[in-house]
């Protein structure tokens, strides 16, 4: 709610404007937008965190673990958001 402000400038720096665009190829994730300074992480069916990793501005590809295999909860936070998917390694 903007309260008929019609501006943006009461909006939360780091607002979600871009959602994270990513792809799995093999083991490699490969970054192509929304995931500048965000927390990766994977998290096995037991909630365990199994890894993590922080993605800095520029960041293009992030190679997971060769000791990780089976389903895995891609979490990618930026902020008070949390982006998630199913990946399987």
């Amino acid at each position: 709610d903007n309260n008929g402000s019609g501006g943006e400038g009461d909006r939360p720096k780091g607002d979600c404007n871009i959602s994270p665009f990513v792809a799995l190829l093999g083991r490699t994730l490969f970054i192509y937008e929304g995931c500048d300074d965000t927390t990766l992480r994977l998290i096995d069916g037991s909630d365990n965190v199994a890894f993590t990793q922080y993605i800095t501005t520029g960041t293009t590809q992030v190679v997971l673990p060769s000791t990780l295999s089976g389903t895995y909860e891609l979490q990618i936070i930026r902020g008070q958001y949390l982006f998630y998917t199913e990946i399987e390694l």
